[in-house]
């Protein structure tokens, strides 16, 4: 059997090659899926497939890191849309026989850091995945 982040790998893979055969093969028949910030659920990993079939501008999932629990996995993800947009998500995977049973999604656009903390941080230039 696959391990769950196997099954994560394998899921970011399909989105990016807009594989959904082997997207759905990755979810569990009652999958779930939560967008919180837009108020909306999807039952069904048949629903889910349509939705990822019929988006306008799927965007392509880049990994950054994947955080693997005994049964969850938490992936942070950097989104690529067709229009040039560059969004961070936050993907929680719940698992169940192997497969996805719920998956929590958060997105957030970029922002622009306030200059009053500059003297205290860093910037982040992550030119690849801390995987």
């Amino acid at each position: 059997m696959r391990s769950h982040r196997q099954v994560v790998e394998d899921y970011f893979s399909a989105v990016r090659a807009h594989d959904f055969d082997a997207l759905s093969d990755t979810r569990h028949d009652d999958f779930i899926q939560d967008w919180y910030q837009m108020g909306e659920r999807t039952r069904g990993k048949q629903n889910a497939r349509l939705i990822n079939e019929n988006h306008p501008g799927l965007p392509k999932p880049t990994i950054r890191r994947i955080h693997e629990g005994s049964d969850f996995c938490v992936a942070e993800t950097t989104l690529e849309y067709p229009d040039g947009s560059v969004w961070q998500a936050v993907n929680i995977f719940e698992f169940k026989d192997g497969l996805v049973a719920h998956q929590t999604d958060y997105f957030g656009a970029p922002l622009t850091a306030p200059a009053w903390r500059a003297k205290w941080v860093e910037k982040i230039e992550e030119a690849t995945p801390a995987v």
